[in-house]
Formats: structure tokens, sequence, C-alpha cells
């Protein structure tokens, strides 16, 4: 083994025995689950399979080079303007502006933009602020981490990491408004992690213009009303009924588990749709999922008129 060799075996060493950022650690972690799973159960999708390894395989080496350690968000060019120019939206779309974060050291770049709702007052402005600069903030803290320890890897291995540090790396983010009533607004903010491939995932945020509070899925529902297995329930057979008309879709229905912190939307329409990130619920190939729950499969444990 060389010298350039050895530096290197011993700086992928040493970096393999730092600690992941729990958030990412536990997404890569999940992700790697589902991608063995798809590859013993689905084996007549052999090449979205390769392509899936491919992936992983690619986050394993930037492990080595603190590329996996690394989480960046590129957002598109504001869409404030183009939401004015849209009649349908209510005041809060029409007035929505953003403020942004930008970084880029190292090779790792950060754009977060970060919507404002000054539309609003009182409680419901303070609510849904606070609510979207804390997700904001998730993700700020995370990439500066990951300048932390490229920055650590330069300066003690300049030789070896003069090189690896110049691939982009990015993570894609935008905010949509997704309905708005006159007594909710939802607002979706979309992200795209790319590395060696992609993984989308997805926060909305509903809230009640009547009472100001940014509601979690438990909101909508009776207490103790055991509305988690009504729609666990629900979207396996959505699974089920899908797969059945289209052989080429593929799902994990075990893997339905509504959590406490289960991402969710309200339609214009009064309509629950459930959301779920990349390699959650189905293999990677299928992208983000979300079903759309008829009202009447949980009619007798609602406790909100907002869905109808």
């Amino acid at each position: 083994m060389n010298e350039n060799e050895r530096r290197i075996a011993q700086l992928k060493a040493q970096y393999n025995a730092q600690p992941l950022p729990p958030m990412l650690e536990e997404r890569i972690r999940d992700s790697m689950k589902k991608e063995l799973y798809d590859e013993q159960v689905k084996e007549k999708n052999h090449t979205r399979s390769r392509t899936l390894r491919g992936l992983y395989r690619g986050l394993g080496m930037a492990a080595a080079v603190l590329v996996v350690m690394t989480i960046l968000v590129n957002s598109s060019p504001s869409i404030a303007k183009a939401m004015q120019e849209v009649p349908v939206l209510g005041p809060i779309a029409q007035l929505l502006t953003f403020r942004t974060y930008e970084d880029s050291q190292y090779g790792i770049e950060a754009q977060i933009q970060i919507p404002q709702v000054d539309a609003l007052e009182g409680p419901a402005r303070d609510n849904l602020q606070a609510a979207i600069d804390a997700y904001a903030q998730s993700l700020i803290d995370l990439h500066e981490e990951s300048v932390g320890l490229a920055q650590q890897a330069m300066e003690e291995n300049p030789e070896v990491f003069e090189d690896s540090m110049t691939a982009h790396q990015d993570l894609q983010c935008d905010a949509t408004v997704v309905a708005e009533t006159d007594d909710m607004f939802c607002l979706d903010m979309n992200a795209t992690l790319v590395m060696a491939g992609a993984t989308q995932f997805q926060k909305h945020f509903v809230l009640d213009k009547r009472s100001g509070q940014v509601l979690s899925l438990a909101d909508l529902f009776d207490e103790d009303s055991g509305y988690a297995s009504l729609l666990e329930a629900e979207i396996k057979k959505q699974m089920e009924a899908n797969a059945a008309a289209d052989s080429d879709l593929s799902y994990f229905p075990e893997m339905v588990k509504i959590e406490a912190d289960q991402d969710f939307y309200i339609t214009a329409q009064g309509q629950l749709v459930l959301c779920f990130d990349e390699y959650d619920v189905a293999p990677g190939y299928m992208g983000a999922q979300s079903f759309e729950i008829p009202t009447e499969a949980i009619a007798s444990v609602l406790h909100t008129d907002l869905i109808h």
C-alpha cells in the first residue's frame, strides 16, 4: 500500500467511526432496509433495483469523504410573483414572500428559501411562522454541521480532500401553496436530496385560520378514537387496489404506520391526504406517495369540520 492509499484508508476509517447526524442516519438506514426488501420480493424490477443499489453504493463511498454527511438545500427561485397572478388563491398566497439563506463552502452549498406569512396577524401568523422557521432551521443546522466536518477534513488532510469536495451535492427545496379557503391555509415545503442519486421528502403545514393553530394529524380526530388504525387500513386497501390494477406498481404495506408526526394536508375541497416520503411505503422508483382518504371512511372519528 503506497502512502496515498494508506492516507485514504486511514481517513475512511476515521470518518466511518464518526456518527452521522441523527436525521440523516435514520433516513439512510430506513432506506437501505427498504431497498433490501425490494430486491428480495420484487426481482422482476431488477433494473430498478440495480439503480437503487447504485444509489447506496454511492452513499457508502460518500461517507468516506464526508459527502454522506452533507445536507444541502437548493430551492427554485421565488414563486411569490407567480402566485400573485393566480386569481383563485387567497390573501395569504397572494402576499407570500420569501427570505433566503445561502451558503457555499468546500463544495457544500445551501440555498433555503423560507416563506414569510406576513399577510396573517396575531397568533395565526406567529404559530405558522414559528413552525416554518423551525423546519428551515433544522436544514440550516445540518448544513452548517456538514460544513464544519468538511472544514476539519480539509485542514487535516488537504492532499486527500482537495479534489473530493468539488462534486455538487444539493437538496432542492421549494414552497408551494397547496390550498387556501376562508377557514384553512396549507403550505408544502418539498425537497429533493441529490447525492449519488435522488431522494424526495416533504413537509406540509396546515393552519386553521379560525383558531390560529397549526394542526397535527391527531388534532383532526376524536381523542382515543383509534384513527391511526382506520387510516392504515384504508391506505393498505388502496395499495392493494392500485397494485391489482397496474402490475408495475408495488408497495410496502407492512411498513405503513401512522405516527404522531405523520405528514398530511387538506385539499380546498375538504379531503384529507396522507403523505409519505420516498422509500417510506414503496420502492424508490415509485417516488413520494400520497393517499387521499375518503371522508366516509373516517367520518365517525372526525373532530373537525375542515374535512367534509
